[in-house]
Formats: structure tokens, C-alpha cells, sequence
């Protein structure tokens, strides 16, 4: 055994960043079927030197299913199906079951209809406005005359402010 002063310390030198990985698309079809044929995912993952969340994303993609997170943006068509099926009666889980789509969607929709008192439709899909959906809120048009004057306002008040600095100059 050394004592302290006579240590012998190893200094390693340090490992460049890694940069990431670029795979082809027939390595993934050949990872995801790995998995699929029976192999253990984890074992797949150690095998390759991948995290087995990466494994199990490309054996989803392969089979068809959808991966959480990556998909194309819902329709309006879709959303307002979805907000018609909870307003008839269906429970958001129901409705989240029924047509693929996560809870938080479901409820961030139904939460943007309701705060904008916007009244759900019944029989007629059309009631619910596009505002609803994408959660901006639709101005009456008092309030966007409001707007627009206060813009005008703002604007003059910054063309008085260059004109003195101009005069000034």
C-alpha cells in the first residue's frame, strides 16, 4: 500500500464530445425487425450500442403504430369529431380511446372550447370555430376596433418622437 505522497495518479486524457450518430434506414428496419422477431430489447440496444427508447421507436415505426410525439398535426376536421364526441356525452377517455389521441390533447381542446365560452356542437360540427381550435381567441369587433386604435396611437406617438429627433439633428 502507498502512502499519500507516493500515489501514482493516472490522468486520462479527456474524450471529445461525441457527435451524433447518423443511421440508414435499412440499419433501423434491420434493428426494429431484430426486435420483433424475438430478441430482447435490451439486448438489442446493449448489442448495438443504442438506448433501447431508439429500439423500441423504430420497432413501432416498422409495424405501422404510431410513436408518441411524432405525427402529423390533427386536422380540424378531426378535432372538431373528437370535441363532438365529448360534447354527445363521451368521457374524454372514451373519446382519447376511440380515436388515438393522447388525454392532454383531448382535455387542452375541450379546456380552449370552454374558456372561450364557445358553445360545443350538438348536431351541427361547423359551431365550433377554427379560433377554438388553434386556442386563439376570436375578438368581437369592438374589441379589435379597440386594438387597432391603440396601434394608431402607438405608431403616431413614435412618428411625433422621429420627427423631433430629426429637427433636433
Amino acid at each position: 500500500m502507498l502512502s499519500g505522497s507516493h500515489m501514482v495518479t493516472h490522468h486520462s486524457q479527456p474524450t471529445p464530445p461525441r457527435r451524433p450518430r447518423q443511421f440508414t434506414d435499412q440499419f433501423r428496419r434491420a434493428i426494429g425487425t431484430e426486435g420483433r422477431n424475438g430478441t430482447p430489447l435490451a439486448q438489442v440496444a446493449r448489442c448495438h450500442d443504442l438506448s433501447i427508447k431508439l429500439v423500441r421507436r423504430w420497432g413501432r415505426k416498422l409495424s405501422g403504430q404510431r410513436v408518441a410525439g411524432h405525427h402529423e398535426p390533427y386536422t380540424t376536421e378531426f378535432v372538431r369529431t373528437v370535441l363532438a364526441d365529448v360534447h354527445s356525452g363521451m368521457t374524454q377517455k372514451a373519446a382519447c380511446a376511440k380515436h388515438g389521441v393522447s388525454r392532454s390533447c383531448v382535455h387542452r381542446w375541450v379546456t380552449n372550447a370552454k374558456r372561450q365560452s364557445r358553445v360545443l356542437p350538438t348536431n351541427d360540427q361547423d359551431s365550433i370555430s377554427t379560433s377554438v381550435l388553434t386556442g386563439e381567441p376570436e375578438l368581437s369587433l369592438e374589441h379589435q376596433l379597440r386594438n387597432l386604435l391603440t396601434q394608431y396611437r402607438t405608431l403616431h406617438a413614435r412618428i411625433e418622437h422621429i420627427r423631433q429627433l430629426v429637427a433636433v439633428a
